[in-house]
């Protein structure tokens, strides 16, 4: 789906998306079901943050949606989708969580054999 979604930007289309089920074959358990829902948005010409203003708009509608306006469920605990949502810089994040110092450009030499090392 994703690369007919890119086609259309390229032809012409400013705004795409495609809401719908999928399957993944990649085994399940009672935390994890191979079928679920997702949606895929491009904008030709946006940025992150105009992507994260969209995102939040869905979730927020969708909350509106809900039994609790405004209200979602994670894991059991209530979120209200009118707080502020933070945002964290990927590599900042990821070096404070790992606790080791990880490269400021993530596509440097050696990136990669850092992470897996870090993941084992």
């Amino acid at each position: 789906p994703e690369l007919y979604l890119k086609r259309l930007l390229v032809g012409g289309f400013e705004k795409v998306f495609e809401l719908g089920p999928v399957f993944r074959n990649e085994g399940f358990d009672g935390s994890h079901s191979p079928e679920f829902a997702m949606v895929e948005a491009y904008q030709a010409y946006a940025g992150r943050s105009e992507m994260e203003t969209l995102v939040k708009s869905v979730v927020r509608g969708a909350a509106e949606m809900s039994e609790k306006p405004g209200i979602l469920f994670y894991n059991g605990v209530e979120v209200g989708t009118e707080d502020e949502w933070p945002s964290y810089p990927v590599v900042k994040t990821l070096s404070e969580e790992l606790q080791m110092q990880l490269p400021a450009n993530a596509g440097s030499p050696g990136t990669e054999s850092i992470l897996q090392e870090a993941a084992d």
